[in-house]
């Protein structure tokens, strides 16, 4: 069956959203009024945060394809097969590091890392930095992306087929 969820967005790490009905919006948040008036220091800790995004993006999605679609259960598990190392968030602090991550998140390298989060249809990964910063779109605040990645406890007999720009879930 099509997907009911045709606005729901995919934030990319390439800064721009793509979304399910085919539709590609480009968004760039270096063109954004909140990118002007961020510091020197948190434009070079963004773009860092926007490398290390598409890193790990891709890294879940090699995972993905060797694990019958799914998402790994925590960051470290990308280590070393995908991603020799882990990056470490530019944003962290040693108070976000001492926070426990909420419910469904698994914080990376001591919390010093980056976030793995899990939804219904994405497995994602974000930043502690600028939570009020619109960095994949124009109304989707934070650093994070999403991949298209079973979440670990979907059923196995789910799979998420993307074709044609068109998101279908089908039950084999």
């Amino acid at each position: 069956m099509k997907c009911p969820w045709t606005h729901i967005a995919i934030c990319l790490a390439t800064s721009c959203c793509t979304s399910f009905g085919g539709d590609e919006l480009k968004y760039d948040f270096r063109a954004t009024s909140a990118f002007t008036r961020l510091s020197a220091e948190q434009k070079a800790s963004l773009e860092h945060v926007n490398a290390d995004l598409a890193l790990l993006k891709e890294a879940l999605q090699k995972y993905a394809k060797e694990h019958d679609g799914r998402g790994p259960k925590d960051l470290e598990s990308l280590v070393p097969r995908y991603v020799a190392v882990l990056p470490q968030d530019p944003f962290a602090t040693s108070s976000t590091a001492s926070q426990k991550p909420r419910e469904g998140v698994a914080s990376s390298l001591g919390g010093w890392g980056y976030a793995l989060y899990e939804n219904s249809l994405f497995v994602g990964v974000s930043s502690v930095g600028l939570p009020d910063f619109p960095y994949g779109a124009e109304r989707n605040y934070g650093l994070h992306c999403s991949a298209l990645v079973k979440p670990s406890w979907a059923p196995k007999g789910i799979r998420l087929i993307q074709e044609e720009e068109e998101l279908r879930i089908t039950g084999h």
